[in-house]
Order: structure tokens, then sequence, then C-alpha cells
């Protein structure tokens, strides 16, 4: 008789911002491709069910795929999104250089909440050869560095992205020794010492939000609902509409928070829009 063993693992794509990261699970979860590119709020979750058959183990995995916002203004979302993840695909666009230098920011942001996870490094466009400014050596070296495996992909003909995944999901159900070499920034960040933007202060408000209420996926469609209940460009806000949103998301809680929590929490929301206008007032 075989050994079955089923296990849910929360795994995370995370990586700049138009990188494929989407539609890499979309090929994976649907076999379908998409190229439109739909920058999104906060998180999308999808679910898929892979059975890994090693020896006379059989180990049946349901993943729950959570594909991270790739805007660098919004580390607070980011960083709640990451807890207790159990593998990582980062994700570079082998048409941008820079998107393979910023891995390593990656990382080291995603450290910071999981500690040692099983990741995957994927290098993913490869169907654009002629655009092609990233060399197997390149990625081979970051790879090679924190000890974990590659993959060069493309979603859009499905080249090695069922390879990835069963690579992971074996990572995750193996004892995991850790990085050969612990994550540390080395690219410059983008937020300037001392600098607070809106965007800052939208990326707290949610990030925020999401801790006190504790469940990131079940509250990201409530954020998101408000954002467009008040037709709120989440790349672009400003602070008459971001207050607008908090007291629609107050309202919003009023099933799952007793009024007590809710006022602090109102209160809290609204000091990060306060502080930050403080900030601009001196700066007049």
């Amino acid at each position: 008789m075989p050994n079955v063993q089923n296990y849910v693992k929360k795994v995370v794509l995370i990586g700049d911002e138009s990188v494929g990261k989407t539609s890499m699970i979309r090929r994976f979860v649907l076999d379908k491709f998409d190229d439109r590119y739909i920058s999104t709020l906060g998180t999308k979750v999808t679910k898929r069910n892979l059975t890994i058959r090693e020896g006379s183990s059989v180990n049946n995995i349901t993943f729950m795929i959570w594909d991270i916002m790739g805007q660098k203004r919004f580390e607070k979302i980011q960083s709640v999104a990451f807890k207790n993840a159990h593998g990582s695909f980062i994700v570079c666009d082998v048409t941008k250089k820079d998107s393979l230098e910023h891995i390593e920011v990656w990382l080291d942001l995603l450290y910071r909440v999981t500690r040692d996870i099983p990741l995957v490094l994927l290098a993913n466009k490869i169907d654009l050869e002629e655009q092609c400014v990233v060399q197997e050596d390149d990625v081979k070296e970051i790879a090679s560095k924190y000890g974990v495996p590659y993959y060069f992909t493309s979603a859009k003909t499905g080249e090695n992205v069922n390879k990835a995944f069963l690579a992971l999901g074996k990572l995750m159900v193996r004892p995991f020794k850790g990085y050969r070499t612990r994550p540390t920034q080395t690219v410059t960040p983008v937020r300037k010492d001392g600098e607070v933007t809106i965007l800052d202060v939208e990326d707290e408000i949610i990030a925020k939000f999401c801790d006190e209420m504790e469940g990131f996926d079940l509250t990201m469609p409530m954020i998101r609902q408000q954002f467009e209940k008040e037709n709120v460009d989440f790349r672009n806000p400003n602070k008459e509409q971001l207050i607008r949103v908090v007291n629609n998301l107050i309202t919003a809680a009023q099933v799952f928070k007793d009024p007590e929590a809710l006022k602090k929490l109102r209160k809290d929301l609204m000091q990060i829009v306060y502080n930050y206008e403080k900030s601009e007032k001196k700066l007049e």
C-alpha cells in the first residue's frame, strides 16, 4: 500500500510588476494564456491540486497560489501577504534586466517575514527570444548563490511551467535545509529616507486593516470592493478618497468586530492620513 499524504501549501509568486506572474498562474491552473496585463491591488489567490509520486509515497498537494502585487511602493501589503507562506516563486522577465537585478530585493523582503522556505527562481518570457537580455549565466549566478533551483519559463507556451511547480511541490514536502546564503538587500530601496508619499499612506492603511482583521485573503476582496465603490485608482489615490475608503471599511467590518475595536481601528487608520498631512505642510 502506498503511503499517502495530503498537504495544503501556500505559495507566493513575487517579482516586479509585468514579469508575467498572473499569466504564469493562469497557465498552471487553467492551462490558458492571457497576455492582457492587469495591475492588481493586494493579491489574488488561486487553487490547484497536484499529485507527486516518489517511490511508495504519494503526496497530494493543494497549492494555494498567491499572486502578490509587484509595485515597489507597497512593501507593507506585501509583507502581510507573505505571512505563513510555505514556498515561493521569484519571477523575473528575460526581456528586462532590472527585473533580474531586483530579485535579491524581493528575496530580502520575503525573508524578513518567512525566513527559510523553499524557493524556485523563474526567468519568464523565453518565447520573446529576440528581446532577451537576461542570459542563463546571470540567472544561474543568483540561483547558485542562494542554493535554489531555477527554470526558464514561458507562460505563453507553457514551457517548464508545470516542471517548476512540480519542483517546488517536492521541496515543500521534504525537510528544507535553508538557503545557502542569507538574503540581504543589495539594491537601493525605492523609498528615500524620510520620504513619504500618498502611496505609502495607502500601503500602510491596507496593511493595518488586514492585520487587524486577521485574514488577508478574506479581507482583500472587501478592500478592493471599497476602492471600486469610490472609483479610486490605487496607483494614484488622493487623501479625500482614502478617507472615504477608511470610513467605508469600518462600516463594512461591523459584522466582524465589536464597536470599540472598530472605533480604535478607525482612529489608527485616520492617524496615518493625518500624519501624512502634517508632513506635507512641513514641506510647504
